[in-house]
Protein backbone atom coordinates (compact mmCIF):
# COMPACT_ATOMS: atom_id res chain seq x y z
CA UNK A 1 0.00 0.00 0.00
CA UNK A 2 2.82 2.41 0.82
CA UNK A 3 4.20 2.13 -2.73
CA UNK A 4 0.93 3.13 -4.27
CA UNK A 5 0.57 6.13 -1.99
CA UNK A 6 4.05 7.19 -3.04
CA UNK A 7 2.97 6.95 -6.68
CA UNK A 8 0.03 9.26 -5.99
CA UNK A 9 2.37 11.64 -4.18
CA UNK A 10 4.77 11.55 -7.14
CA UNK A 11 1.98 12.54 -9.52
CA UNK A 12 1.07 15.45 -7.26
CA UNK A 13 4.68 16.64 -7.19
CA UNK A 14 4.97 16.41 -10.98
CA UNK A 15 1.78 18.32 -11.59
CA UNK A 16 2.59 21.12 -9.13
CA UNK A 17 6.27 21.55 -9.93
CA UNK A 18 7.15 24.91 -11.58
CA UNK A 19 8.94 23.08 -14.39
CA UNK A 20 6.31 20.38 -14.85
CA UNK A 21 6.23 21.16 -18.56
CA UNK A 22 9.74 19.72 -18.85
CA UNK A 23 8.87 16.32 -17.38
CA UNK A 24 8.38 14.61 -20.75
CA UNK A 25 11.50 12.99 -22.14
CA UNK A 26 13.00 14.38 -25.33
CA UNK A 27 11.41 12.88 -28.41
CA UNK A 28 13.83 10.87 -30.57
CA UNK A 29 14.19 11.93 -34.19
CA UNK A 30 12.64 9.46 -36.64
CA UNK A 31 13.71 8.37 -40.14
CA UNK A 32 12.74 5.76 -42.72
CA UNK A 33 14.27 2.36 -41.96
CA UNK A 34 17.07 1.03 -44.17
CA UNK A 35 14.76 -1.56 -45.75
CA UNK A 36 12.23 1.19 -46.65
CA UNK A 37 9.45 -0.79 -44.99
CA UNK A 38 8.96 1.30 -41.87
CA UNK A 39 10.45 3.87 -39.51
CA UNK A 40 13.10 3.83 -36.79
CA UNK A 41 14.38 6.17 -34.13
CA UNK A 42 17.64 7.63 -35.44
CA UNK A 43 19.80 7.17 -32.35
CA UNK A 44 18.49 3.89 -30.94
CA UNK A 45 17.45 2.19 -34.16
CA UNK A 46 14.26 1.04 -32.44
CA UNK A 47 11.21 0.69 -34.67
CA UNK A 48 8.64 3.49 -34.66
CA UNK A 49 5.05 2.64 -35.63
CA UNK A 50 2.76 5.66 -36.09
CA UNK A 51 -0.48 5.07 -34.19
CA UNK A 52 -2.71 8.02 -33.55
CA UNK A 53 -5.39 10.48 -34.48
CA UNK A 54 -6.38 13.18 -36.89
CA UNK A 55 -7.15 16.14 -34.66
CA UNK A 56 -8.78 18.16 -37.42
CA UNK A 57 -11.52 19.81 -35.39
CA UNK A 58 -13.30 19.76 -32.05
CA UNK A 59 -16.73 18.20 -31.60
CA UNK A 60 -18.40 21.50 -32.46
CA UNK A 61 -16.80 21.52 -35.92
CA UNK A 62 -14.36 24.38 -35.31
CA UNK A 63 -10.99 23.96 -37.00
CA UNK A 64 -7.82 24.20 -34.95
CA UNK A 65 -6.96 27.77 -35.91
CA UNK A 66 -10.50 28.86 -35.00
CA UNK A 67 -9.86 28.32 -31.31
CA UNK A 68 -6.15 27.89 -30.59
CA UNK A 69 -5.74 31.61 -29.80
CA UNK A 70 -8.49 32.09 -27.23
CA UNK A 71 -9.07 28.50 -26.17
CA UNK A 72 -5.59 27.04 -25.82
CA UNK A 73 -6.67 24.95 -22.83
CA UNK A 74 -8.84 22.91 -25.20
CA UNK A 75 -5.81 22.09 -27.35
CA UNK A 76 -3.70 21.13 -24.34
CA UNK A 77 -6.48 18.96 -22.99
CA UNK A 78 -6.94 17.18 -26.33
CA UNK A 79 -3.22 16.43 -26.62
CA UNK A 80 -3.15 15.00 -23.09
CA UNK A 81 -6.17 12.84 -23.79
CA UNK A 82 -4.84 11.53 -27.10
CA UNK A 83 -1.63 10.57 -25.32
CA UNK A 84 -3.68 8.91 -22.59
CA UNK A 85 -5.48 6.83 -25.18
CA UNK A 86 -2.12 5.52 -26.38
CA UNK A 87 -1.43 7.68 -29.42
CA UNK A 88 2.12 8.53 -30.45
CA UNK A 89 1.25 10.76 -33.41
CA UNK A 90 -1.32 13.49 -34.04
CA UNK A 91 -2.20 14.74 -37.49
CA UNK A 92 -3.04 18.44 -37.54
CA UNK A 93 -4.43 20.38 -40.50
CA UNK A 94 -3.30 23.94 -41.18
CA UNK A 95 -5.46 26.23 -43.30
CA UNK A 96 -3.69 28.30 -45.95
CA UNK A 97 -5.90 31.34 -45.34
CA UNK A 98 -5.07 31.40 -41.63
CA UNK A 99 -1.33 31.60 -42.32
CA UNK A 100 -0.98 33.85 -45.37
CA UNK A 101 -2.06 37.49 -45.77
CA UNK A 102 -0.80 37.63 -49.35
CA UNK A 103 1.08 35.32 -51.74
CA UNK A 104 4.32 36.17 -49.94
CA UNK A 105 3.37 37.62 -46.54
CA UNK A 106 2.67 35.24 -43.66
CA UNK A 107 0.82 35.83 -40.40
CA UNK A 108 3.32 35.86 -37.56
CA UNK A 109 0.69 35.16 -34.93
CA UNK A 110 -0.25 31.90 -36.63
CA UNK A 111 3.39 30.89 -36.90
CA UNK A 112 3.85 31.68 -33.20
CA UNK A 113 0.91 29.45 -32.35
CA UNK A 114 2.35 26.71 -34.53
CA UNK A 115 5.63 26.96 -32.62
CA UNK A 116 3.63 26.77 -29.40
CA UNK A 117 1.89 23.65 -30.70
CA UNK A 118 5.17 21.90 -31.53
CA UNK A 119 6.38 22.70 -28.02
CA UNK A 120 3.19 21.21 -26.60
CA UNK A 121 3.77 18.08 -28.68
CA UNK A 122 7.32 17.80 -27.35
CA UNK A 123 6.09 18.18 -23.78
CA UNK A 124 3.26 15.69 -24.26
CA UNK A 125 5.42 13.14 -26.08
CA UNK A 126 3.45 13.19 -29.32
CA UNK A 127 4.74 13.46 -32.89
CA UNK A 128 2.95 15.73 -35.36
CA UNK A 129 1.90 14.80 -38.88
CA UNK A 130 1.68 18.39 -40.13
CA UNK A 131 -0.73 18.65 -43.06
CA UNK A 132 -0.84 22.02 -44.78
CA UNK A 133 -2.54 24.14 -47.46
CA UNK A 134 -6.01 23.29 -46.15
CA UNK A 135 -9.06 25.03 -47.59
CA UNK A 136 -11.62 23.02 -45.65
CA UNK A 137 -13.95 25.94 -44.93
CA UNK A 138 -14.68 27.69 -48.19
CA UNK A 139 -15.60 30.92 -46.42
CA UNK A 140 -12.08 31.13 -44.98
CA UNK A 141 -10.31 30.91 -48.34
CA UNK A 142 -8.97 34.36 -49.30
CA UNK A 143 -10.56 35.84 -52.42
CA UNK A 144 -7.13 36.83 -53.72
CA UNK A 145 -5.97 33.22 -53.42
CA UNK A 146 -8.76 31.94 -55.66
CA UNK A 147 -7.90 34.53 -58.31
CA UNK A 148 -4.26 33.47 -58.71
CA UNK A 149 -3.11 31.65 -61.80
CA UNK A 150 -1.78 28.12 -61.43
CA UNK A 151 1.86 29.22 -61.28
CA UNK A 152 1.02 32.05 -58.87
CA UNK A 153 -0.95 29.69 -56.65
CA UNK A 154 1.93 27.21 -56.55
CA UNK A 155 4.30 30.02 -55.61
CA UNK A 156 1.98 31.12 -52.79
CA UNK A 157 1.74 27.51 -51.58
CA UNK A 158 5.53 27.25 -51.64
CA UNK A 159 5.72 30.44 -49.54
CA UNK A 160 3.41 28.81 -47.01
CA UNK A 161 5.62 25.75 -46.76
CA UNK A 162 8.78 27.81 -46.53
CA UNK A 163 7.61 29.71 -43.44
CA UNK A 164 6.12 26.60 -41.84
CA UNK A 165 9.33 24.62 -42.34
CA UNK A 166 11.40 27.50 -40.97
CA UNK A 167 9.22 27.51 -37.86
CA UNK A 168 9.35 23.75 -37.29
CA UNK A 169 12.79 22.74 -38.56
CA UNK A 170 14.43 22.21 -35.17
CA UNK A 171 11.63 20.33 -33.45
CA UNK A 172 11.89 16.54 -33.15
CA UNK A 173 8.12 16.49 -32.61
CA UNK A 174 7.48 16.96 -36.34
CA UNK A 175 7.10 13.47 -37.74
CA UNK A 176 6.41 14.68 -41.26
CA UNK A 177 5.10 17.40 -43.52
CA UNK A 178 2.05 16.29 -45.51
CA UNK A 179 2.01 18.68 -48.47
CA UNK A 180 -1.76 18.69 -48.97
CA UNK A 181 -4.80 16.68 -48.02
CA UNK A 182 -6.07 14.72 -51.06
CA UNK A 183 -4.71 16.74 -54.01
CA UNK A 184 -6.00 16.04 -57.50
CA UNK A 185 -4.80 16.84 -61.03
CA UNK A 186 -7.77 17.41 -63.39
CA UNK A 187 -8.36 14.45 -65.69
CA UNK A 188 -10.42 16.02 -68.43
CA UNK A 189 -9.74 18.80 -70.93
CA UNK A 190 -12.51 21.07 -69.70
CA UNK A 191 -11.34 23.91 -67.48
CA UNK A 192 -12.59 23.86 -63.91
CA UNK A 193 -13.95 26.99 -62.24
CA UNK A 194 -13.22 25.90 -58.66
CA UNK A 195 -10.01 24.78 -56.96
CA UNK A 196 -11.95 22.72 -54.41
CA UNK A 197 -13.69 19.39 -54.82
CA UNK A 198 -17.27 18.71 -53.68
CA UNK A 199 -17.98 19.44 -50.03
CA UNK A 200 -18.68 16.86 -47.35
CA UNK A 201 -21.00 18.69 -45.00
CA UNK A 202 -19.45 22.13 -44.56
CA UNK A 203 -15.90 20.99 -45.37
CA UNK A 204 -13.95 20.56 -48.60
CA UNK A 205 -11.26 17.91 -48.28
CA UNK A 206 -10.28 17.39 -51.94
CA UNK A 207 -8.30 20.16 -53.63
CA UNK A 208 -7.14 20.57 -57.24
CA UNK A 209 -3.59 21.74 -57.96
CA UNK A 210 -4.60 22.92 -61.45
CA UNK A 211 -7.80 24.07 -63.10
CA UNK A 212 -6.95 22.69 -66.52
CA UNK A 213 -4.74 19.85 -67.67
CA UNK A 214 -3.76 21.58 -70.93
CA UNK A 215 -2.74 18.26 -72.50
CA UNK A 216 -0.09 17.61 -69.84
CA UNK A 217 0.68 14.22 -68.36
CA UNK A 218 -1.13 14.19 -65.00
CA UNK A 219 1.66 12.37 -63.15
CA UNK A 220 4.20 14.89 -64.41
CA UNK A 221 2.05 17.74 -63.14
CA UNK A 222 1.83 16.03 -59.76
CA UNK A 223 5.58 15.42 -59.64
CA UNK A 224 6.37 19.02 -60.56
CA UNK A 225 4.02 20.34 -57.90
CA UNK A 226 5.57 18.06 -55.24
CA UNK A 227 9.07 19.21 -56.24
CA UNK A 228 7.99 22.85 -55.93
CA UNK A 229 6.67 22.32 -52.39
CA UNK A 230 9.59 20.12 -51.33
CA UNK A 231 12.15 22.62 -52.58
CA UNK A 232 10.51 25.32 -50.45
CA UNK A 233 10.64 23.11 -47.36
CA UNK A 234 14.24 22.04 -47.91
CA UNK A 235 15.43 25.67 -47.91
CA UNK A 236 15.06 25.56 -44.13
CA UNK A 237 14.50 21.93 -43.18
CA UNK A 238 16.54 19.13 -44.70
CA UNK A 239 15.68 16.61 -42.01
CA UNK A 240 11.98 16.00 -41.57
CA UNK A 241 10.06 13.50 -43.69
CA UNK A 242 7.76 14.62 -46.51
CA UNK A 243 4.63 12.95 -47.88
CA UNK A 244 1.25 13.84 -49.39
CA UNK A 245 -2.17 12.58 -48.28
CA UNK A 246 -3.60 10.46 -51.10
CA UNK A 247 -7.20 9.46 -51.71
CA UNK A 248 -7.70 5.72 -52.11
CA UNK A 249 -8.58 6.20 -55.80
CA UNK A 250 -5.06 7.40 -56.61
CA UNK A 251 -3.93 4.01 -57.97
CA UNK A 252 -3.33 3.91 -61.72
CA UNK A 253 -6.39 1.78 -62.48
CA UNK A 254 -9.47 2.11 -64.73
CA UNK A 255 -11.98 4.65 -63.48
CA UNK A 256 -11.61 7.92 -61.58
CA UNK A 257 -8.06 8.64 -60.41
CA UNK A 258 -6.36 11.58 -58.67
CA UNK A 259 -3.33 11.88 -60.97
CA UNK A 260 -1.08 11.16 -57.96
CA UNK A 261 -0.33 7.52 -58.77
CA UNK A 262 1.88 6.26 -55.90
CA UNK A 263 4.40 4.46 -58.07
CA UNK A 264 4.87 7.55 -60.25
CA UNK A 265 5.46 10.03 -57.43
CA UNK A 266 7.24 7.76 -54.93
CA UNK A 267 10.73 9.03 -55.81
CA UNK A 268 9.62 12.52 -54.74
CA UNK A 269 8.47 11.42 -51.25
CA UNK A 270 9.81 9.75 -48.12
CA UNK A 271 6.77 7.55 -47.59
CA UNK A 272 3.23 6.99 -48.87
CA UNK A 273 0.24 8.33 -46.91
CA UNK A 274 -3.10 6.90 -48.02
CA UNK A 275 -6.68 7.45 -46.90
CA UNK A 276 -9.10 4.55 -46.86
CA UNK A 277 -12.41 3.80 -45.18
CA UNK A 278 -13.14 0.07 -45.66
CA UNK A 279 -16.66 -0.79 -46.71
CA UNK A 280 -18.83 -3.41 -45.06
CA UNK A 281 -18.23 -6.82 -46.61
CA UNK A 282 -15.36 -5.51 -48.76
CA UNK A 283 -12.31 -5.95 -46.54
CA UNK A 284 -10.54 -8.06 -49.19
CA UNK A 285 -10.97 -5.22 -51.67
CA UNK A 286 -9.61 -2.70 -49.17
CA UNK A 287 -6.55 -4.88 -48.51
CA UNK A 288 -5.87 -5.09 -52.25
CA UNK A 289 -5.94 -1.30 -52.39
CA UNK A 290 -3.41 -1.01 -49.56
CA UNK A 291 -1.28 -3.60 -51.33
CA UNK A 292 -1.38 -1.46 -54.47
CA UNK A 293 -0.06 1.58 -52.58
CA UNK A 294 2.68 -0.53 -50.96
CA UNK A 295 3.84 -1.64 -54.40
CA UNK A 296 5.42 1.82 -54.79
CA UNK A 297 8.27 0.54 -52.58
CA UNK A 298 7.98 3.04 -49.71
CA UNK A 299 6.57 2.67 -46.19
CA UNK A 300 2.79 3.09 -46.15
CA UNK A 301 0.84 4.89 -43.45
CA UNK A 302 -2.94 4.67 -43.49
CA UNK A 303 -3.33 8.32 -42.60
CA UNK A 304 -7.11 8.31 -42.41
CA UNK A 305 -9.45 5.48 -41.45
CA UNK A 306 -12.60 5.20 -39.39
CA UNK A 307 -15.80 3.21 -38.82
CA UNK A 308 -17.49 5.27 -41.53
CA UNK A 309 -18.54 2.49 -43.91
CA UNK A 310 -18.11 -0.60 -41.74
CA UNK A 311 -18.33 -1.60 -38.10
CA UNK A 312 -15.54 -1.80 -35.54
CA UNK A 313 -15.16 -5.57 -35.94
CA UNK A 314 -14.48 -5.31 -39.65
CA UNK A 315 -12.23 -2.28 -39.26
CA UNK A 316 -10.26 -4.17 -36.63
CA UNK A 317 -9.80 -7.08 -39.05
CA UNK A 318 -8.76 -4.65 -41.77
CA UNK A 319 -6.12 -3.06 -39.55
CA UNK A 320 -4.77 -6.46 -38.58
CA UNK A 321 -4.60 -7.75 -42.16
CA UNK A 322 -3.14 -4.49 -43.47
CA UNK A 323 -0.11 -4.88 -41.21
CA UNK A 324 1.50 -6.96 -43.96
CA UNK A 325 1.55 -3.87 -46.21
CA UNK A 326 1.24 -0.80 -43.92
CA UNK A 327 3.28 0.43 -40.99
CA UNK A 328 1.08 3.10 -39.39
CA UNK A 329 -2.57 3.91 -38.77
CA UNK A 330 -4.22 7.24 -37.93
CA UNK A 331 -7.91 7.58 -37.07
CA UNK A 332 -9.78 10.52 -35.54
CA UNK A 333 -10.19 12.27 -32.19
CA UNK A 334 -12.68 15.11 -31.70
CA UNK A 335 -12.22 16.15 -28.09
CA UNK A 336 -14.23 13.57 -26.13
CA UNK A 337 -12.90 10.55 -24.26
CA UNK A 338 -14.83 7.24 -24.34
CA UNK A 339 -16.20 7.72 -20.83
CA UNK A 340 -17.54 11.15 -21.80
CA UNK A 341 -19.43 9.64 -24.73
CA UNK A 342 -20.61 6.47 -23.03
CA UNK A 343 -23.47 5.73 -23.34
CA UNK A 344 -23.71 7.09 -26.89
CA UNK A 345 -26.87 9.06 -27.49
CA UNK A 346 -26.50 9.78 -31.21
CA UNK A 347 -25.26 7.91 -34.26
CA UNK A 348 -22.10 10.05 -34.58
CA UNK A 349 -21.36 9.42 -30.90
CA UNK A 350 -21.84 5.68 -31.43
CA UNK A 351 -19.40 5.67 -34.36
CA UNK A 352 -16.84 7.69 -32.40
CA UNK A 353 -17.14 5.45 -29.35
CA UNK A 354 -16.70 2.33 -31.49
CA UNK A 355 -13.53 3.76 -32.97
CA UNK A 356 -12.01 4.91 -29.68
CA UNK A 357 -12.70 1.55 -28.03
CA UNK A 358 -11.13 -0.22 -31.01
CA UNK A 359 -8.14 2.12 -30.86
CA UNK A 360 -7.51 1.28 -27.22
CA UNK A 361 -8.06 -2.43 -27.84
CA UNK A 362 -5.61 -2.58 -30.75
CA UNK A 363 -2.96 -0.30 -29.24
CA UNK A 364 -0.84 -2.87 -27.47
CA UNK A 365 -1.21 -5.32 -30.35
CA UNK A 366 0.13 -2.74 -32.82
CA UNK A 367 2.76 -1.06 -30.68
CA UNK A 368 3.82 -3.84 -28.35
CA UNK A 369 5.15 -2.69 -24.96
CA UNK A 370 4.59 1.05 -24.71
CA UNK A 371 7.61 3.05 -23.59
CA UNK A 372 5.68 5.75 -21.76
CA UNK A 373 5.69 5.13 -18.01
CA UNK A 374 2.10 6.30 -17.82
CA UNK A 375 1.07 3.32 -19.92
CA UNK A 376 3.18 0.91 -17.89
CA UNK A 377 0.79 -0.96 -15.64
CA UNK A 378 -2.84 -0.24 -14.80
CA UNK A 379 -3.96 3.39 -14.66
CA UNK A 380 -7.03 4.48 -12.71
CA UNK A 381 -8.36 7.15 -15.09
CA UNK A 382 -9.54 10.08 -12.93
CA UNK A 383 -9.40 7.58 -10.07
CA UNK A 384 -11.70 4.57 -10.08
CA UNK A 385 -14.24 6.59 -12.03
CA UNK A 386 -16.32 3.53 -12.89
CA UNK A 387 -17.30 3.14 -9.23
CA UNK A 388 -17.03 6.68 -7.87
CA UNK A 389 -17.47 10.25 -9.20
CA UNK A 390 -14.45 11.12 -11.35
CA UNK A 391 -11.58 13.20 -9.94
CA UNK A 392 -12.84 12.96 -6.35
CA UNK A 393 -11.02 11.72 -3.26
CA UNK A 394 -13.16 8.53 -2.99
CA UNK A 395 -12.31 7.73 -6.63
CA UNK A 396 -8.59 8.17 -5.99
CA UNK A 397 -8.70 6.11 -2.78
CA UNK A 398 -10.63 3.35 -4.54
CA UNK A 399 -8.09 3.31 -7.38
CA UNK A 400 -5.38 2.65 -4.82
CA UNK A 401 -7.47 0.05 -2.97
CA UNK A 402 -8.18 -2.01 -6.10
CA UNK A 403 -4.48 -2.14 -6.98
CA UNK A 404 -4.00 0.43 -9.75
CA UNK A 405 -0.37 1.22 -10.55
CA UNK A 406 -1.06 4.84 -11.47
CA UNK A 407 -3.67 7.42 -10.59
CA UNK A 408 -4.40 9.84 -13.44
CA UNK A 409 -6.02 13.17 -12.67
CA UNK A 410 -6.71 16.56 -14.31
CA UNK A 411 -5.65 19.91 -12.89
CA UNK A 412 -6.89 23.45 -13.61
CA UNK A 413 -6.13 26.80 -11.94
CA UNK A 414 -8.83 28.86 -10.21
CA UNK A 415 -9.26 32.63 -10.27
CA UNK A 416 -7.46 32.89 -6.92
CA UNK A 417 -4.53 30.77 -8.06
CA UNK A 418 -5.46 27.42 -6.50
CA UNK A 419 -4.84 24.18 -8.40
CA UNK A 420 -8.01 22.09 -8.38
CA UNK A 421 -8.70 18.59 -9.66
CA UNK A 422 -11.32 18.69 -12.41
CA UNK A 423 -11.30 17.74 -16.08
CA UNK A 424 -13.62 20.27 -17.72
CA UNK A 425 -13.17 24.03 -17.79
CA UNK A 426 -16.63 24.42 -16.24
CA UNK A 427 -18.56 22.45 -13.63
CA UNK A 428 -21.60 22.03 -15.90
CA UNK A 429 -21.11 18.39 -16.90
CA UNK A 430 -20.34 16.91 -13.48
CA UNK A 431 -21.86 19.39 -11.03
CA UNK A 432 -25.08 21.00 -9.89
CA UNK A 433 -23.92 24.53 -10.73
CA UNK A 434 -22.49 26.19 -13.83
CA UNK A 435 -19.20 27.79 -12.83
CA UNK A 436 -16.10 28.53 -14.88
CA UNK A 437 -13.04 27.17 -13.09
CA UNK A 438 -10.75 29.94 -14.32
CA UNK A 439 -13.22 32.67 -13.31
CA UNK A 440 -14.21 31.26 -9.90
CA UNK A 441 -12.44 31.15 -6.57
CA UNK A 442 -11.73 27.88 -4.82
CA UNK A 443 -14.29 28.77 -2.16
CA UNK A 444 -16.97 29.22 -4.84
CA UNK A 445 -16.06 25.96 -6.56
CA UNK A 446 -16.14 24.12 -3.24
CA UNK A 447 -19.92 24.69 -3.09
CA UNK A 448 -20.51 22.53 -6.18
CA UNK A 449 -21.62 18.91 -5.78
CA UNK A 450 -19.57 17.15 -8.46
CA UNK A 451 -21.21 13.78 -7.82
CA UNK A 452 -24.56 14.70 -9.34
CA UNK A 453 -23.70 13.53 -12.85
CA UNK A 454 -22.43 10.19 -11.50
CA UNK A 455 -25.62 9.68 -9.48
CA UNK A 456 -27.78 10.44 -12.51
CA UNK A 457 -25.83 8.06 -14.76
CA UNK A 458 -25.68 5.20 -12.26
CA UNK A 459 -29.06 5.61 -10.55
CA UNK A 460 -27.41 5.80 -7.12
CA UNK A 461 -29.15 7.57 -4.26
CA UNK A 462 -27.71 10.36 -2.12
CA UNK A 463 -27.13 7.82 0.61
CA UNK A 464 -25.25 5.52 -1.76
CA UNK A 465 -23.29 8.38 -3.34
CA UNK A 466 -23.01 11.40 -1.02
CA UNK A 467 -22.17 14.85 -2.39
CA UNK A 468 -18.53 15.36 -3.38
CA UNK A 469 -16.51 18.55 -3.70
CA UNK A 470 -13.78 19.50 -6.15
CA UNK A 471 -10.49 18.59 -4.47
CA UNK A 472 -7.66 21.07 -4.19
CA UNK A 473 -4.52 19.42 -5.52
CA UNK A 474 -2.82 19.96 -2.17
CA UNK A 475 -5.21 17.46 -0.59
CA UNK A 476 -5.16 14.68 -3.17
CA UNK A 477 -1.97 13.21 -1.69
CA UNK A 478 -2.24 11.52 1.71
CA UNK A 479 -0.05 12.81 4.50
CA UNK A 480 2.83 10.62 5.77
CA UNK A 481 0.85 9.52 8.83
CA UNK A 482 -1.83 8.05 6.56
CA UNK A 483 0.57 5.80 4.64
CA UNK A 484 1.19 2.16 5.24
Amino acid sequence: METRYKILTLLTIILTAPNAQNVAADLPWVRVSNDSKGFVEIESGLPFIPWGFNYDHEGDGRLLEDYWDKDWDTVECAFREMKQLGANVVRIHLQFGKFMNSPTQSRQNSLDQLARLTKLAEQTGLYIDLTGLGCYHKQDVPTWYNKLSESQRWAAQASFWEVVAKTCAESPAIFCYDLMNEPVVPGGDKKRDDWLGPGLGDKHFVQFIALKRNGRNRSEVARKWIRTMTTAIRKHDKRHLITVGLVNWSLDRPGITSGFAPEKIADQLDFIAMHIYPEKGKIDEAIETVKGFAAAGLPVIIEETFVLKCGADELGKFIERSREHATGWIGFYWGSMPEEIRPAKTLPEAFTLQWLELFEKKRDQILGPVASFLLNGVTAHRGNSAEYPENTLPAFQSGIDVGADWIELDVLRTADGKLVVIHDKTTTRVGDKHLSVANSTYAELATVDVAIDFRMRTGKTLEECPPQRIPCLLYTSPSPRDRG
